[in-house]
């Protein structure tokens, strides 16, 4: 008896997860969905459902740039059916798409820091940027300045050992810029007399 109850139950929440798809209020059709599935877990039906729900809750989330919630519906969608190529697709375009906005507000954080002065936030935003896309010449060359900039101020307070540390990584990041060995020589020999004078 409780099983048939289930059942009707199952189909109820069904059909109501129907009306709030058609209507394409997502939110609730996945509800309506989930509940179905619950109360019949075998059902296919059900599960495909759920599936497709998720994945066109996904594409809206995706078309609104909102790629982190995309990514958590189609995740969920290509769980519940990871022979849907489409589902499969869509997975591997939302992740590249959300990985590429990550790294572009990482940069931006860190345009904003260096104009601020904050040369350590700066490095750290960029250093998780670069993390995620290691190769990228843009975002080597946005590192090494930042490093020579906090180099910089490091020298002027007198912090010869870590003008050189930041130097140093200024110029591994961007060799090419010679301005970095310059910066780099002359910590050293500031950093020799320093010593030398006591």
């Amino acid at each position: 008896m409780a099983k048939k109850r289930s059942k009707k139950v199952a189909i109820e929440r069904y059909n109501s997860g129907v009306i709030f798809y058609n209507k394409r209020d997502y939110n609730k059709a996945v509800t309506e969905f989930r509940a179905a599935l619950d109360a019949d877990p075998n059902n296919a039906q059900f599960k495909a459902a759920l599936a497709n729900t998720y994945s066109n809750r996904g594409v809206a989330k995706f078309d609104a740039r909102g790629y982190e919630k995309a990514l958590n519906d189609f995740e969920k969608a290509h769980e519940l059916d990871k022979a849907n190529e489409q589902y499969k697709e869509n997975l591997k375009i939302t992740q590249d798409s959300y990985r590429k906005q990550k790294i572009d507000m990482l940069c931006e954080n860190a345009y904003n820091g260096y104009n601020k002065g904050k040369y350590t936030e700066s490095i750290r935003d960029l250093r998780e940027a670069l993390k995620m896309e290691p190769d990228d010449k843009d975002i080597l060359q946005a590192l090494a300045v930042a490093c020579n900039g906090r180099g910089v101020k490091s020298y002027e307070e007198g912090k010869f050992g870590y003008a050189i540390e930041d130097f140093e990584q200024a110029k591994k990041f961007w060799p090419a810029e010679r301005q970095y060995a310059e910066n780099l020589r002359s910590a050293k020999e500031a950093a020799r007399r320093k010593k030398k004078n006591g």
